[in-house]
């Protein structure tokens, strides 16, 4: 089932953290860090299904030849002793798509977002024949040019363009999975935001169909959200007891937004929903009605009255869920 998970962190010195090791783990490899003398080995790993850097038309090349050239550039250049030295962030990969889908998909969505912008992205693919597929990706943070290195660029720390760059994986991954011919669909927001986004949706809805597409995806959503498991603990009983729990009520979920679906997209246009309560208005059939005679110079017009509406639940709300 596809997920979401798409999260920045920054590679700190004043937490003790060096580029180097990062990208070492990531390429599953061995580098020495010629800033500090430390070498670090992750070369047993046999879980890397991939690696490769990507760059900027401007970048020199004996910097992006390997993970080891690039980031001990990168560490050089750094004069702070506390200063950043990369941003990174690991991505959960649709399990839908094919081995080859899911490394273009990275990879496209690294070049549009970080590369033509100047960056260079060192990208790890992990895991692809599991049930938890993903990616590692570090980012340079300081623009590159033929004579390397130059001043970091702040408007890449811009919260807004971190938005955008989840919202963007959203839209790629999406693209990919209807390409691939499956149903499944990720969504940036959180399950909360989608549910009450749903529900304003349904609200404003047309169509009794429309307003039944969306009152199902507001019963789809109102549940607690799928935690990513780390591959150190996905074998864990508890991990995977966590994992078919979650997966259980996601399914349940499914289903009673299938039933809503079906209830209300069958109702007649005469029938009024209040979407928040998940009740239904009967509006009565108008009858006609003359009003007492009273001097005119017109004829008297019979004028339509209903009688009082009734109210009764319809199926049960997703609300109601303990």
């Amino acid at each position: 089932m596809a997920i979401f998970h798409l999260d920045f962190k920054i590679v700190k010195r004043s937490e003790g953290m060096t580029s180097v090791a990062k990208a070492a783990y990531h390429a599953r490899t061995r580098i020495t860090d010629d800033r500090i003398g430390e070498t670090y080995d992750f070369s047993h790993r046999t879980d890397l299904h991939g690696h490769i850097i990507l760059a900027p038309v401007s970048a020199p090349s004996h910097i992006v030849e390997s993970s080891s050239a690039l980031w001990n550039e990168v560490e050089r250049v750094e004069r702070q002793n506390n200063g950043q030295t990369a941003r990174y962030f690991d991505v959960a990969i649709p399990v839908e798509l094919s081995h080859d889908d899911k490394k273009k998909l990275v990879a496209e969505y690294c070049q549009k977002n970080f590369v033509d912008k100047g960056m260079i992205a060192d990208v790890a693919f992990h895991d692809l024949d599991s049930k938890n597929p993903h990616a590692h990706v570090m980012l340079t943070l300081k623009t590159i040019g033929p004579d390397g290195f130059g001043k970091k660029d702040r408007s890449w720390n811009d919260k807004k363009i971190m938005r955008q760059w989840r919202e963007s994986w959203t839209t790629m991954s999406n693209s990919y999975l209807e390409a691939a011919g499956s149903e499944e669909r990720i969504d940036h927001r959180s399950l909360r935001t989608q549910c009450a986004d749903a529900l304003v949706q349904a609200e404003e809805a047309f169509s009794a169909e429309e307003k039944a597409f969306w009152l199902a995806k507001a019963t789809e959503t109102n549940r607690p959200a799928m935690q990513r498991v780390h591959r150190a603990k996905w074998n864990d009983k508890e991990s995977q007891e966590q994992r078919a729990a979650e997966q259980a009520q996601r399914d349940h979920q499914i289903e009673e937004a299938k039933k809503v679906y079906t209830t209300f997209s069958e109702l007649p246009l005469e029938i009024v929903v209040d979407v928040r309560s998940f009740t239904i208005t009967h509006l009565a059939e108008p009858e006609e009605i003359v009003l007492p005679d009273f001097p005119a110079t017109t004829k008297q017009q019979p004028v339509l009255a209903t009688h009082a509406t009734s109210r009764r639940p319809t199926v049960k709300s997703y609300r109601d869920s303990p």
